[in-house]
């Protein structure tokens, strides 16, 4: 019984002996990849834009174009949403001073860009809509 458990530990010494040099070369080859292999890109983005008139929805609609032509879909935020609820509804549901006072999507974008708790809300907003919506 002696004889087996110690020819075991023999023949299992000798195999950490002889390939510890291969899990070595494996494991820096697994760091190496871990460095240059990047994530999958996003294939749906979210961009919120001024007014259906501005030249920034004008280029978030090309940019859509472009995206969508690589299986990414670009979401125009803001003006889905004042266009499916409108100012008041948006005021109702967020209470923000930029949806209930004066609303604008210029004044909006800035109140949002200088808010993450209101933008939180807002996109939370977006997709839930979007997920009770689908198109």
């Amino acid at each position: 019984m002696m004889a087996k458990i110690k020819a075991g530990l023999v023949s299992l010494r000798d195999l950490f002996a002889t390939a510890w040099w291969i899990v070595l070369i494996a494991g820096i080859g697994f760091v190496v990849a871990y460095q240059f292999v990047e994530p999958a890109p996003p294939t749906k983005i979210v961009i919120t834009t001024g007014s259906d008139s501005g030249a920034y929805y004008q280029f978030a609609n090309r940019y859509a174009a472009i995206l969508a032509r690589n299986g990414i879909t670009l979401e125009v935020m803001l003006n889905e949403l004042v266009a499916h609820f409108g100012w008041a509804e948006l005021g109702q549901r967020i209470a923000i001073r930029c949806f209930t006072s004066d609303p604008s999507v210029a004044s909006s974008l800035k109140f949002l860009r200088k808010t993450p708790w209101a933008r939180k809300r807002v996109e939370q907003m977006f997709l839930a809509e979007r997920h009770s919506h689908p198109d």
